[in-house]
C-alpha cells in the first residue's frame, strides 16, 4: 500500500557478476593471496571460505619454501593458485 503511488527515480539497472581471477598466483619471490588474487561477489558466503582456506594454505606453502629453498619454491609454486584462493576446498570449483 506504502509504494501504490510510488515512481522510478532512474532508471532500472543490472549489471553482471564482478568477480575476479588472476590468471597467476605466483611468480619470482612473490605469492598472490586473497582479494589480490580474486574477489567473491559478497553476496556470497564462501568468499570467507575461501578466505580462510587460501590463508592457511598460503601459510603452510611459504613456510616450505622458506625452510627448503630451492625445492620448497618449487612445491610452493606447484600450489600457489589453491594458496592463493582457497576455492580447492569448494566441490566443483575451479582454479585458473
Amino acid at each position: 500500500e506504502r509504494l501504490a503511488t510510488a515512481r522510478l527515480a532512474t532508471e532500472v539497472e543490472a549489471t553482471g557478476s564482478y568477480s575476479y581471477r588472476c590468471t597467476r598466483a605466483h611468480g619470482e619471490r612473490h605469492l598472490v593471496i586473497g582479494d589480490a588474487y580474486s574477489f567473491v561477489d559478497p553476496v556470497f558466503s564462501s568468499g570467507v571460505l575461501f578466505a580462510t582456506v587460501g590463508g592457511i594454505a598460503a601459510a603452510e606453502a611459504l613456510d616450505v619454501c622458506l625452510r627448503e629453498p630451492p625445492g620448497g619454491a618449487r612445491r610452493c609454486g606447484a600450489s600457489s593458485t589453491r594458496c592463493a584462493s582457497g576455492r580447492a576446498a569448494s566441490p566443483g570449483s575451479s582454479t585458473a
